[in-house]
Formats: structure tokens, sequence, C-alpha cells
């Protein structure tokens, strides 16, 4: 799980857990624990970035609180 952190705001880029140990509750572990370091650096806001296809992902997330405030598409250019 990568977090970048700024005054106030706390972001969450993906919780990514291998195939293996899918479906095992990792993921709501992972954003547990996540949120509890966050809260005690004293944040006031997280913003979850999830990938639409990661339904155990979306769950975890929609289980501890976060609503959905928009839709993005990530895009990639090589050069």
């Amino acid at each position: 799980m990568n977090r970048m952190v700024d005054d106030g705001l706390a972001d969450i880029c993906c919780t990514t857990i291998h195939s293996e140990y899918k479906n095992c509750g990792l993921e709501l572990d992972l954003l547990s624990k996540s949120l509890y370091d966050i809260f005690q650096e004293g944040k006031e806001r997280v913003l979850n970035f999830i990938d639409e296809d990661a339904d155990d992902e979306l769950q975890a997330a929609l289980k501890v609180g976060f609503k959905q405030i928009d839709s993005y598409r990530g895009y990639r250019l090589k050069l």
C-alpha cells in the first residue's frame, strides 16, 4: 500500500495483495491499519484510489465508511 501524505490530507493509492492471499480479509486489515496510522498523524481527510476491478479492495473501503466521490481512468504513454 502506498500512502502519500500532505497537510491534513492522506492518499491511499491501491492495496495490492498477492493472488494467493486474496479473499482472506487482508484488504480490510491493511486498510484499517493504514487508517489508524493516518489518524495518529492527525490527518483530517483521506482519499482512497481503488482499481475498478478490485472488488475486495472496494468492499473493504465501503465497510470502513468510504463513499465514492468521483471516477477516473488512468492512462500511460511510453516514450
